[in-house]
């Protein structure tokens, strides 16, 4: 009799919640779902029109002709928490031969994502090949893991910044990024940052890149769009370029008064969280077969998974188009069929976020969307069989699409029901004389009439089975980490007492007004336990509800619920100074905060590097009790934990820049003509396809920034010189950065530890050879911003003298006559220069002299006291090396 289960209030429950997830379409489209009771995570079209999809617990299921095979392709061993698991797939484009299949998962009890593929035999997999093991993960979230093969035979595979944002941007970490890859994993040549990595860095394409979940590549073009989640206040649609940066850790959104990278690309298209939190899916409607009508040929489709719509977007002018589809429950994955249909996957679940709500759902379903234009309703959600005891009511639910209106009107036995013309039909009051009753509903619009599918109705005398807990107990309360046990037992009129076969278990951590899955359905037993998780949702107003429910016999079930509540706890997040922005397991606070939480729950506070005013920078030093570390993590159990970050002040420098000197020069770089000279606030150029001055020519010119560098913090600072044509920089007399050759627009980057407050010399030397010219000097650390070197943190030194080079100097006594004991004096110098002072007096006599003074700075003065000359008419003589001698007079009051 357990064949009947199917018939059970459970399933009651699904199937309510499946008739009622249809999305609502344009007029002219209809849909039918393909696949239920999915948990899904990502789909990959076969070249033969297998539907491949990955399921988060490590499973890959196939759709074959429109019906899910019952065994999975394959099954791997995965971290199935929070975000992590399986979550990409993608086919060789040579499957048909080789039949390899592409997966992205986060390895079983190793903190990190892996890159595999296994080969395809008919409907099974063998031979898993690892190709590449991503760098460890941070936290459980920003996995990534779309992948998608280009035109130019090579994989595309975008990798999240596993919660750790100052990967994104680094050359020295494969997270928050795209990569380019050979088919067997190896790195191909022709990768934008190969001169400035080496290994499997050479692999990184495009940088900047928080949580890439969607990518497809648009047939003829190959315009690789990638969908980034965003943190607090956009979501990201991103054309993928070779060597660009897509901004993230610096900004979310398009750039506003951001100072950015040269090589930094605005999204495509982004939309605040005021319309959408989570941007997923990505397809181009570029089908063999256009099924759909012509406007949308060409259009980009991407998906919010919070707010339930696909829409369109112009890829060519980042215009957005209609709204394609709404009320979809959690869509997730988009892609275009061989027949020009569409197809995507409502991922379902109880919605919330939170890690547990993350890990599972059974509600997943695959959904095709045709174009019918003018035709008869199609059933998306037919009525589901029903078992019902005597006096209950039965409830049956359908939903048709098509060119509206659309009416409905329910049938019984084949014979209509009056009034009942709604998507949903209720029968109250059930009777015995009312089982075997076939109920359907038939959909009508103008252009024709369809009938759905036939539901049985069963009525039974029996009566539903009493199930009751016993443990845990109705005062019983948790924290996290504890193991919760529970306990019960049913009886039934028919039966007696039923056997823990009899019973079922499931567990929902319970949040304000919604929930999420802790414990799958597990039947066979009376008793079991659950290890409260000690990572999940951080928010205080939650509970566990424990479900039991009793099944008899026949198939009649009953449920009940227990409520448990937790410990409460709190946490308190202070900095010095105060009123600084602080980090709690990733959402942005002023501090101080303090926030309740469940008992023995991990919580991370995360202090921010540094800040920056208008005349000085906060740079965090430690957290009370001297970690050093910006995150701290605390399982929490006194009843009030505070930690707090301290933060030490430096003030920015007097910087004006560095000397630049501007050169004609021979192709491939010299320095033999020197046309100016000028102070550079900032190295940050872009001269398009002219030059710096209409004193050089736009082609065949170099430059020479010669100045010292002052640090703000100690630490390993990365200098990153951004550059069209080649470029060459020194730091501290050591050669950072050697890429002198002609090259495209392209960053070259070098690191080296520096001290804070003291001064190293700096050298950039670049040259430009034809088309565009570029050249941008910017640094960054751990608690340096990556940024455009700024001019108050450089200053300019001239450079020394060589023979063939024009010389210029002058001297500028200021004020004369000298009036407070102090001979002020100015240097304007094309060079460096030592200099030799002496003072004359009126009788020719040498009554003062300075014997060397270097001249190595522009606009350079010195101050020399003379208090004890009497006042009186002097002579001033300079002596340079280069310059030779000078005399000029001066008055002493």
């Amino acid at each position: 009799m357990r064949c009947c289960s199917s018939f059970s209030l459970f399933y009651l429950a699904f199937f309510l919640r499946i008739s009622l997830s249809a999305a609502v379409l344009p007029p002219g489209f209809v849909e039918v779902p393909l696949a239920t009771g999915l948990d899904p995570t990502a789909m990959a079209l076969a070249p033969d029109g297998r539907i491949f999809i990955a399921e988060k617990y490590g499973s890959v299921r196939i759709v074959e002709n429109g019906a899910l095979l019952p065994d999975p392709f394959v099954q791997l061993n995965v971290d199935n928490y929070n975000e992590r698991g399986l979550s990409g797939i993608a086919f060789d484009p040579d499957f048909a031969q080789n039949g390899y299949v592409y997966l992205y998962y986060t390895v079983k009890n190793g903190g990190h994502n892996r890159l595999s593929r296994v080969k395809a035999i008919g409907n099974y997999a063998t031979d898993e090949e690892i190709l590449l093991e991503l760098p460890p993960l941070a936290s459980t979230i920003h996995n990534g893991g779309a992948m998608a093969f280009g035109s130019d035979g090579k994989l595309y595979l975008a990798v999240g910044d596993g919660a750790d944002a100052t990967k994104a941007p680094s050359l020295q970490s494969l997270l928050g990024k795209v990569l380019r890859l050979n088919p067997d994993g190896t790195v191909p040549p022709g990768n934008p940052f190969a001169a400035q990595t080496t290994g499997i860095l050479q692999a990184i394409y495009a940088v900047g890149l928080r949580n890439p979940f969607s990518m497809t590549i648009q047939p003829g073009t190959n315009r690789i769009f990638v969908c980034d989640v965003g943190s607090q206040f956009f979501e990201e649609v991103n054309y993928i370029e070779a060597g660009m940066d897509y901004g993230w850790n610096m900004l979310e959104g398009k750039q506003v008064a951001q100072n950015l990278p040269a090589n930094y690309r605005d999204p495509v298209y982004a939309y605040p969280h005021s319309l959408g939190c989570s941007v997923v899916g990505a397809a181009f409607y570029n089908p063999a077969v256009a099924q759909f009508p012509a406007d949308y040929v060409g259009q980009f489709f991407f998906a919010d998974y919070c707010q339930g719509y696909i829409k369109m977007l112009d890829p060519a002018t980042g215009i957005l188009g209609a709204v394609f589809a709404t009320q979809i429950d959690r869509p997730l994955c988009i892609l275009t069929g061989k027949q020009g249909e569409l197809y995507y996957i409502s991922r379902g679940g109880m919605g919330g976020g939170s890690d547990p709500d993350n890990t599972s759902t059974l509600e997943g379903m695959l959904w095709r969307v045709d174009y019918v234009g003018t035709g008869a309703p199609v059933f998306s959600a037919q009525p589901q069989p029903r078992l019902q005891t005597i006096g209950e009511t039965a409830t049956f639910t359908a939903n048709a699409n098509g060119s509206d209106p659309i009416t409905y009107q329910w049938q019984r036995d084949g014979q209509i029901i009056p009034g009942e013309i709604n998507k949903a039909l209720t029968l109250n009051n059930l009777m015995l004389s009312d089982s075997g009753t076939l109920i359907r509903c038939v959909a009508t619009n103008a252009y024709g009439q369809v009938a759905s599918q036939t539901a049985l109705l069963r009525v039974t005398a029996n009566q539903r089975p009493v199930p009751v807990i016993l443990l845990p107990l109705p005062t019983d309360q948790y924290s996290a980490g504890d193991t919760l046990f529970f306990a019960g037992e049913a009886s039934d009129v028919e039966q007696g007492n039923l056997g823990g076969d009899d019973l079922t278990w499931r567990i929902d951590l319970h949040h304000d007004q919604h929930s999420h899955p802790a414990l799958a359905a597990m039947s066979g037993s009376a008793t079991g336990s659950y290890v409260v998780p000690t990572v999940g949702e951080t928010a205080d107003n939650v509970w566990i509800r424990i479900y039991l429910t009793a099944r008899d016999q026949i198939g009649l079930t009953t449920t009940i619920h227990r409520d448990i509540f937790p410990h409460k706890v709190r946490l308190r997040v202070e900095t010095d100074p105060p009123g600084l922005t602080v980090r709690v397991d990733g959402k942005t606070y002023i501090a101080p905060v303090e926030l309740a939480s469940v008992r023995g729950l991990r919580r991370q506070a995360e202090a921010m590097p540094s800040f920056s005013s208008s005349d000085a920078v906060l740079a965090f030093r430690n957290w009370e009790g001297g970690s050093t570390q910006f995150l701290q993590t605390r399982f929490l159990q006194d009843s009030l934990t505070t930690l707090r970050a301290h933060y030490e002040k430096t003030d920015f420098s007097n910087g004006a820049g560095l000397y630049g000197t501007y050169y004609k020069s021979p192709a491939g770089g010299g320095f033999q003509t020197p046309y100016f000279s000028r102070i550079d606030t900032t190295v940050d150029f872009d001269w398009g396809q002219g030059s710096p001055a209409a004193s050089l020519p736009d082609d065949n010119y170099t430059v020479r920034w010669l100045g010292e560098v002052q640090p703000l913090f100690t630490e390993q600072l990365t200098f990153h010189v951004f550059s069209d044509d080649g470029c060459r920089l020194w730091v501290n007399n050591q050669l950072l950065i050697d890429a002198w050759y002609p090259k495209a627009s392209s960053e070259v980057a070098g690191s080296i530890f520096l001290e804070k407050g003291k001064k190293y010399a700096l050298r950039l030397e670049y040259f430009e050879n034809g088309g565009g010219a570029v050249v941008s000097l910017r640094w960054s650390g751990v608690q340096t911003p990556r940024s455009v070197i700024p001019s108050r943190q450089l200053f300019p030194i001239l450079p020394i003298y060589y023979s063939a080079e024009r010389f210029s100097f002058q001297y500028i006594i200021q004020p004369n006559p000298v009036a407070d004991d102090v001979l002020r004096l100015r240097f304007e110098s094309t060079h460096q220069e030592r200099l030799a002072l002496r003072i004359f007096d009126a009788a020719g006599r040498v009554v003062a002299e300075y014997p060397s003074l270097s001249v190595n700075m522009p606009h350079q003065t010195f101050d020399w006291p003379i208090t004890d000359l009497a006042s009186g008419v002097y002579r001033l003589q300079v002596t340079g090396q280069q310059f030779g001698r000078e005399t000029k007079s001066f008055v002493k009051y």
